[in-house]
C-alpha cells in the first residue's frame, strides 16, 4: 500500500492540458501552410534555411504551453494538495514527466520538419542541425518547468518566459549582425538558445549545443529539487 507508482499515464497528462495541448499543434499547422503557400512549398521551391529558421524559433518556444500546463493544476489548482498527496516517486513527477512529454513533442517536431522538406529541393541537413533543434527544445522545456515550479503562477511563468526569449533573441540577432564578428571572444557567443535560427558565425555549433545542454540539465535540477519539497508547492 505504501508503494509509490511513477509515472501517471500519459494519456492523462496530455487532456489534463486542455487547450495547451492543441495550441502548438494548430500553430504547427500553421506554419506548414505559412511555409507551403507563402514560401515556394508550392512549386518545390522551400529552401531548407528557411524551414529550420521558421521551425527553429517557433517549435522551441511553444513546447513551453506542454510543460506549463503539465503543472497547472499544481499550482493553481484548489484540490493541488489532493495531487501532491498522490504517492508518485518525486522524480516522476518532475524530471521524468519533462523528459517524456519533451521526446513527444520532439518527435512530432521531427514528423513536422521532415514533412517540410518533402516540398523542398534540399535534401540533406547536416545532423549537428537536428542536434541543436533537440537541444533547443529541451533547453526551453526546461526552462519553463523550473519557471512554474518557482514561480507557482501561470502568468509569470508565460512573462518569464517570453521575457528572457525576447531578450535572448534581441541579444543574438544583434550579435549575429555585427561586422567582423568572428573576432568576438567564444564567452560572448557560447550561450546561443537560437543557433538554429541565427547560427553565430565566431561560435562553434558544437559547443554552443554543449553549453546549452547543461544549462537544460541545470534547469532540470533546480526544478526537480523544488518538485521535492512538496511543501513549497503548497505555500
Amino acid at each position: 500500500m505504501g508503494r509509490r507508482m511513477t509515472f501517471p499515464p500519459l494519456w492523462l497528462d496530455l487532456r489534463a492540458m486542455g487547450w495547451n495541448f492543441s495550441f502548438p499543434l494548430v500553430a504547427h499547422l500553421g506554419m506548414v501552410f505559412y511555409l507551403y503557400f507563402g514560401q515556394g512549398g508550392r512549386v518545390g521551391l522551400l529552401t531548407a534555411e528557411t524551414i529550420l529558421k521558421t521551425v527553429g524559433l517557433w517549435s522551441p518556444l511553444l513546447i513551453t504551453f506542454w510543460i506549463v500546463a503539465l503543472y497547472q493544476d499544481w499550482v493553481e489548482s484548489d484540490g493541488k494538495e489532493a495531487l501532491l498527496a498522490l504517492p508518485y516517486k518525486n522524480w516522476a513527477f518532475g524530471i521524468g514527466r519533462v523528459l517524456r512529454t519533451t521526446a513527444l513533442y520532439g518527435l512530432f517536431v521531427l514528423c513536422v520538419t521532415r514533412l517540410l522538406f518533402l516540398f523542398s529541393p534540399d535534401r540533406g541537413v547536416s545532423p549537428l542541425v537536428w542536434v541543436i533543434l533537440a537541444t533547443s527544445i529541451l533547453f526551453f522545456a526546461a526552462l519553463a518547468f523550473f519557471a512554474v515550479v518557482l514561480t507557482r503562477r501561470l502568468v509569470y511563468t508565460y512573462l518569464l518566459v517570453a521575457v528572457f526569449s525576447l531578450g535572448e533573441g534581441v541579444r543574438v540577432y544583434a550579435l549575429s549582425l555585427r561586422v567582423g564578428y568572428s573576432v568576438l571572444s567564444h564567452s560572448t557567443v557560447s550561450f546561443n538558445p537560437f543557433q538554429t535560427v541565427w547560427p553565430l558565425p565566431g561560435a562553434s555549433p558544437l559547443r554552443v549545443t554543449l553549453i546549452l545542454f547543461v544549462a537544460a540539465l541545470l534547469l532540470l535540477f533546480l526544478g526537480q529539487l523544488l518538485v521535492n519539497r512538496r511543501e513549497y508547492l503548497l505555500r
